[in-house]
């Protein structure tokens, strides 16, 4: 399983991630600044978030959940806290997480709480790599890769981001303001670079998949019932 460790503290970061290799686990990365989170996240796709509450940023641990489950859910997600406030325990419970680790924890706590998260996560149905969006159209969400008549069409890095975006929210409405900070990693663009990046996208597909709403956002209309 891939962890990745959310904590503002560097020590207790490494801390955590000698244990989760312990429990035979890979760590891909830690941080506490969103933007670096995100980075990680979108590069590895870890299947277990363990998250500190209390960062000292801008941004919490619950915060930043919220803001990576806007992008996929597909993930498990354990908070570290140092306090066991009420209030923050129903904060955070919007997020569906796991379960809870008290700070300072026992390893045997961490290793609970993991298995427990690690069997959630196989629990959930598995589904074939390849789905086929119409007749012409297949997508494998592993690799990014889209085909047509199962010929794999050539995609620039952002057009297989952006589309990425909208096949993981299919057939709901993605705001621009989360395209941006999914596909941008909150770099400022215009809204004319946007336009531009799903106009192009949309040429390459020749297909009404991809719908727009001005000055909104878009969405991915697939169509299951007819395949």
């Amino acid at each position: 399983m891939k962890v990745l460790i959310i904590e503002d503290e560097p020590f207790i970061a490494l801390d955590i991630q000698q244990h989760i290799e312990s429990f035979g686990h890979e760590v891909v990365g830690y941080g506490c600044r969103y933007n670096d989170i995100l980075s990680i996240f979108k590069y590895s796709q870890p299947n277990l978030i363990i998250s500190d509450i209390h960062l000292g940023e801008e941004l919490d641990g619950i915060n930043i959940i919220e803001k990576l489950q806007a992008i996929s859910s597909n993930f498990q997600v354990i908070y570290l806290t140092s306090y066991d406030f009420e209030d923050t325990i129903d904060r955070s419970l919007c997020t569906k997480p796991s379960g809870y680790v008290l700070k300072p924890f026992h390893p045997k706590e961490l290793h609970i709480a993991i298995k427990i998260a690690l069997h959630e996560t196989t629990s959930l149905p598995i589904n074939n790599t390849l789905d086929s969006l119409s007749n012409e159209y297949a997508y494998d969400f592993d690799t990014k890769e889209l085909f047509y008549n199962k010929i794999n069409l050539e995609l620039s890095y952002l057009e297989r981001e952006i589309f990425h975006l909208l096949y993981l929210h299919r057939n709901s409405l993605v705001l621009n303001e989360t395209i941006d900070s999914y596909v941008w990693e909150n770099r400022l663009i215009s809204d004319s670079t946007r336009r531009g990046l799903i106009h192009r996208l949309r040429l390459k597909l020749n297909h009404n998949f991809i719908e727009t709403i001005a000055g909104i956002g878009c969405k991915l209309n697939i169509d299951y019932t007819i395949l």
